[in-house]
């Protein structure tokens, strides 16, 4: 019964931003020609910004740094889906951590006997979130070539799983993204599970590309 209530409000926690990406999926299809104002004066673009390809597929490399007892390695999948330069839902991300052990693991072991597979590892990070873009840019990289970027504000639902128990652990978090190529964009993500059943957050940062389909 406990099971299915978490269930229950996990549903209603995702109901709210899918909704927000349904809304800017369909405002996505309208197009706006006329000047928009700021700070009480209408701006007209004079560069279209160009839009991030439909679906994406994320590969990529990770640390979880901040525990006292090892160093997550952590490598990274995930698929992502545009509705509108504002708004995306990235239907899954997928985090395996590979634990190594530091010098206070090690000095348990030898001074206290303490197992260190009696230690609670990371194993799998899994989530379901929405992005939504707080920033829009481009900037000149070596004097020559331009890179367009945009940073978006994460946030979602997923689980927590370590070599003892899994938790429904809430997602937040930030990404900033390069576009370098036709189709290809660099990511740094920073984000900070939390696992509701053990009050646990895993602050993660993770790198890879992003290859647009």
């Amino acid at each position: 019964m406990k099971t299915n209530i978490c269930g229950f409000r996990s549903a209603l926690i995702l109901v709210p931003f899918l909704t927000f990406l349904v809304i800017e999926a369909k405002a996505a299809q309208v197009v706006d020609i006329a000047p928009s104002p700021m700070d009480g004066v209408n701006i007209e673009a004079v560069e279209t910004y160009p839009s991030f390809r439909e679906h994406g597929l994320g590969l990529g490399l990770g640390i979880y740094p901040f525990n006292p007892y090892y160093m997550g390695l952590l490598v990274n999948g995930s698929y992502l889906y545009n509705f509108s330069s504002a708004a995306a839902w990235e239907i899954v991300n997928v985090n395996y951590a590979y634990s190594i052990q530091n010098d206070l693991t090690t000095e348990l072991a030898d001074r206290y006997s303490v197992n260190p597979k009696r230690i609670t590892r990371l194993n799998f990070l899994v989530s379901t979130t929405g992005h939504f873009t707080i920033l829009n840019g481009k900037f000149v990289l070596l004097k020559e070539h331009i890179r367009y970027f945009r940073t978006a504000a994460i946030a979602g639902l997923g689980m927590a799983m370590t070599n003892e128990v899994s938790s429904i652990a809430p997602q937040i978090g930030l990404r900033f993204e390069v576009r370098t190529g036709e189709g290809f964009s660099w990511a740094l993500d920073v984000r900070d599970t939390i696992a509701i059943s053990t009050t646990t957050n895993y602050l993660t940062f993770t790198s890879g590309i992003n290859i647009g389909l």
